[in-house]
């Protein structure tokens, strides 16, 4: 049986890329078939700084989200003014991980309606979002079925994703994968989980995440999210990002 790296890399090296472009910016090519398997290349054109260190989990988090959640880009706009503001203050003052999570909690709440969001019509209308990107490999191709050798470089693809992942729920979750929202939805996922504390997490989507239901556990999560928004403050997280920079 593969290993879940192999069994994700054959997927990605057969499902078709969103982009085959150049990017101007240099990637190695783990990370450049990375980003062209799983993030259109609006995302790559949006004017995003995200910190190195979580940049890749970072640009698939938003353009999932803007794609999927929202059903419209606005958010990269939103985020490029954040980046702004930061670079005021400091040169080398990145958006992290963590500040693109809870912004889209605000996000959710400015734009979306909150809570409200993840309810009755708009709800059916996320999945079908997901679904219709839901894109798999042609039918009898390998990575269709997880089955066949997988070779060295897309198996180091395949780990490339799975390093990505802090949460075992978000490690589970994946050996249920179907499609590719499916892998960009559970690295959403994995993000908003490891942002909240246990007890703004939500039980029942925690436990969807490791069951294999990648939908209901984004859409509970970011539900989740939207509720310790209230006591999240904008302005006192760049402080915190601001001193440690300085100090």
């Amino acid at each position: 049986m593969s290993t879940l790296p192999a069994r994700i890399g054959a997927f990605l090296r057969d499902v078709p890329p969103l982009f085959t472009t150049e990017k101007p910016v240099s990637f190695d090519p783990v990370q450049t078939t990375f980003l062209q398997k799983l993030v259109r290349e609006s995302a790559l054109k949006a004017n995003v700084t995200i910190r190195k260190e979580d940049f890749f989990k970072g640009i698939v988090y938003l353009d999932y989200f803007a794609e999927v959640v929202a059903g419209r880009a606005a958010i990269f706009e939103d985020v490029a003014v954040l980046v702004e503001e930061l670079e005021k203050l400091h040169d080398y003052l990145d958006v992290d991980l963590e500040l693109v999570v809870r912004y889209s909690g605000l996000y959710l709440i400015k734009d979306l309606k909150g809570e409200q969001h993840f309810r009755a019509g708009s709800l059916s209308q996320l999945v079908r979002r997901h679904e219709r990107t839901n894109e798999r490999p042609a039918a009898g191709a390998p990575g269709a079925a997880g089955d066949g050798e997988t070779d060295l470089f897309h198996r180091a693809v395949g780990s490339f994703l799975c390093d990505l992942v802090v949460r075992p729920e978000t490690q589970a979750c994946l050996a249920s994968f179907q499609g590719r929202n499916d892998l960009r939805a559970a690295l959403l996922a994995d993000a908003v989980l490891a942002a909240l504390s246990p007890a703004e997490a939500d039980p029942e989507a925690v436990a969807a995440l490791a069951a294999g239901d990648v939908v209901k556990a984004c859409t509970g999560l970011l539900a989740a999210l939207v509720r310790a928004s209230a006591g999240w403050s904008l302005k006192t997280y760049v402080e915190r990002l601001h001193a440690r920079m300085k100090g």
